[in-house]
């Protein structure tokens, strides 16, 4: 009787130390590990105004790989490669910096970033976000740019 009810106890305190052994941080991976885990499927370009939608330009077949050596591509529906991009996060990940082919720097807010979804926004109001297509359409001032897996 005393074996079984010490046997019992053993076993109760070994599934305590198990369990309570496994911290939730364990499972927390970083931004950069969900940016760069797959192929991200571009699905839309909301263009705003304010805080007034204008349009929504859908991009169907678009994809956009991230790797962990700082290198992103955008791919054309047929395969092909659209552009070639150096990308980083900032110290508190809530900036996402692209630099395209002409060495400009273009900061985005990170406004989503899970497993599945990926939200950024882009100013173009704000330096360097001032362009050509802001000059012909100034009442545009921000883009969000929508992917998922």
């Amino acid at each position: 009787m005393k074996t079984k009810t010490l046997l019992s106890l053993l076993l109760l305190s070994l599934f305590t130390v198990t369990f309570t052994s496994c911290d939730k941080d364990d499972d927390e991976v970083t931004k950069t590990e969900l940016l760069t885990k797959s192929i991200w499927n571009w699905e839309k370009v909301e263009v705003y105004s304010g805080d007034v939608l204008l349009d929504t330009e859908y991009k169907t077949g678009y994809t956009m790989k991230f790797d962990i050596d700082h290198t992103a591509v955008l791919y054309e529906p047929d395969g092909n490669i659209e552009e070639k991009f150096q990308w980083d996060l900032n110290s508190d990940e809530t900036k996402l910096s692209l630099t395209i082919k002409s060495n400009r720097v273009i900061f985005f807010d990170l406004i989503l970033l899970t497993n599945k979804e990926l939200v950024f926004s882009f100013s173009l109001t704000e330096p360097p976000g001032i362009s050509k297509f802001q000059k012909m359409r100034p009442d545009i001032d921000k883009k969000v740019f929508y992917f998922k897996r």
